[in-house]
């Protein structure tokens, strides 16, 4: 017995809404969309042709060079070294409990406790400067038999002569302006100012200023 042979008609074959018709369907390039994936990276499972002609626009202008920077090998006058630190305090009190470099500390994992980041803004000091603050700050040392730089005191140079603004506040959140002296040192009253910050916030900026400065 010969087999039946069903016979399918047009209809039941093509699919009769709008969105299968052919006319509806835009022709893709799958060799081109490929090329386009592999020198970009990206892939996009929907083939969206506008976001791989921007991510190749974009790569294209990433391999654009770039103009030339020169070294800097001089301080000028209105160089400044920004050091921002993060802050961690107990909410209660306001006792500071940890001062790190900027990016250091993740609030998230101290949702307990109070966070902050504060800055600080410093002149770099020329060789000069550093030379004077040196010979000042040196004493005789008899035990080790020769003259010895005193890096506490240096520091105090640093503080007077290069701390030129910062982000300080009070207890109400104002912040605390800083004064200076006609030759560009703080006056007396920001340098007592100064000295009643918290050791370890003071210790942790000057320390950074100075390796910043020194490379």
């Amino acid at each position: 017995m010969a087999e039946e042979v069903k016979e399918t008609t047009v209809a039941e074959t093509v699919p009769t809404t709008p969105e299968a018709t052919p006319e509806a369907t835009p022709e893709v390039d799958e060799t081109s969309l490929e090329d386009a994936e592999k020198s970009t990276g990206i892939k996009d499972a929907g083939h969206n042709q506008d976001a791989v002609d921007l991510a190749m626009k974009t790569t294209d202008e990433e391999s654009e060079p770039k103009p030339e920077v020169l070294p800097s090998f001089f301080v000028e006058d209105d160089d400044r070294i920004k050091v921002e630190v993060d802050i961690l305090f107990d909410k209660e009190t306001g006792k500071l409990i940890s001062v790190a470099r900027k990016g250091l500390l993740n609030q998230n994992d101290f949702k307990v406790l109070g966070y902050v980041t504060e800055s600080f803004e410093f002149k770099p000091a020329g060789y000069e400067d550093m030379s004077g603050y040196r010979q000042r700050c040196s004493v005789f040392r008899r035990d080790a038999g020769r003259m010895l730089t005193d890096p506490i005191s240096v520091r105090n140079y640093l503080v007077v002569w290069h701390l030129k603004d910062w982000s300080m506040r009070d207890r109400q959140g104002n912040k605390i302006p800083l004064g200076f002296t006609e030759k560009g040192a703080l006056d007396d009253g920001s340098i007592q100012t100064v000295y009643k910050m918290n050791t370890t916030l003071l210790d942790v900026v000057l320390t950074l200023f100075e390796k910043d400065m020194m490379m």
